[in-house]
């Protein structure tokens, strides 16, 4: 998860709903619908905000009976939701129907020991669809 970065990216200083929506602008509805998908794909999830390092910052975890789903990361005016999938389930995305730029970011991604790693970005709701179709090859990955 090291190659993404929050625009929060003071540890003393957690986001807010307030600073979230200031700095993602006409993202927000998009940011706020991101729980709304993962409870209907995986029914109870726990969500925590988490800062890893001062290069990475602030971003909202969200996790399925322990296990992580994916991460948010708030940005100027979008966010990331960032993944990481296993081989089968890399494997899947890579044969999605998928936007080209999400394409590309599955094919490019950073493999590490827990596995493969990428982002999406999110500026409209539109850019939800391939963030759905994401998380349902993980859960059956």
């Amino acid at each position: 998860m090291a190659v993404a970065t929050s625009i929060f990216d003071v540890k003393a200083q957690m986001p807010d709903d307030g600073s979230i929506a200031s700095v993602l602008g006409q993202a927000k509805p998009a940011w706020d619908s991101v729980e709304d998908i993962l409870k209907e794909t995986c029914g109870e999830i726990a969500k925590e905000w988490k800062f890893y390092s001062k290069k990475s910052g602030w971003c909202l975890v969200y996790k399925h009976k322990g296990k992580t789903l994916l991460y948010t990361l708030p940005c100027r005016e979008y966010f990331k939701v960032w993944f990481v999938l296993g081989a089968v389930a890399l494997e899947a995305a890579k044969q999605a129907p998928l936007p080209e730029p999400v394409l590309e970011a599955v094919r490019t991604a950073i493999t590490y020991a827990e596995g493969t790693s990428f982002g999406v970005d999110v500026h409209a709701m539109k850019d939800l669809d391939a963030v759905k179709l994401l998380l349902s090859i993980k859960m059956e990955g």
